[in-house]
């Protein structure tokens, strides 16, 4: 049997978002640890002129309300939350909501979408033609994953002692028996 929209992309989205909050507990210690401001970390970029951590997590949480509103359309509510998050508490509360709002998502919500197309204005201002499908493959994934990527990046880079498998999701991995 082929898997649904549902199973592929919402059950990714929700273990991101999850895996983005154990992460944020990793930066809580480090910034502990070192006697560092949380803004320090929270506000921290990449690069000059790159977004900081706290807009990487709203930008995670709007892409998974915006993909399930869009393909979900019609069996999906939309959501709007204000990006006025300024702790990591608060960065970890709006990453929870999002989990809740993703299991929320009725299993058979995005299905009728997979194959019809979809128009989307994007960020550019530019309107383009999907089908549910390859939305997801094309721009609400690699958008999603972006976005945690750079969330990951910055923590990295300011010196939060986190690795590859913290990105995996290592510490929520099934042990065998």
């Amino acid at each position: 049997m082929a898997l649904t929209l549902h199973e592929t992309y919402v059950t990714a989205m929700i273990r991101y978002c999850e895996i983005l909050s154990d992460i944020i507990d990793k930066a809580i210690a480090y910034a502990d640890e070192k006697s560092m401001p949380p803004e320090d970390l929270i506000e921290a970029q990449l690069i000059s002129g790159m977004k900081g951590f706290g807009y990487q997590i709203q930008r995670v949480s709007d892409t998974c309300k915006g993909a399930m509103t869009r393909v979900g359309e019609g069996k999906v509510q939309p959501a709007s939350w204000p990006d006025d998050e300024k702790t990591f508490d608060e960065l970890k509360a709006r990453l929870a909501k999002t989990v809740d709002y993703l299991k929320a998502v009725p299993e058979d919500a995005l299905e009728p979408k997979a194959d019809e197309e979809l128009v989307v204005k994007l960020g550019n201002g530019k309107t383009y033609s999907f089908t549910g499908k390859t939305y997801f493959m094309v721009y609400a994934m690699p958008n999603f994953y972006f976005h945690v990527v750079t969330a990951y990046d910055i923590l990295r880079a300011k010196g939060v002692p986190i690795g590859k498998l913290d990105f995996l999701g290592g510490s929520r991995f099934p042990e065998a028996s």
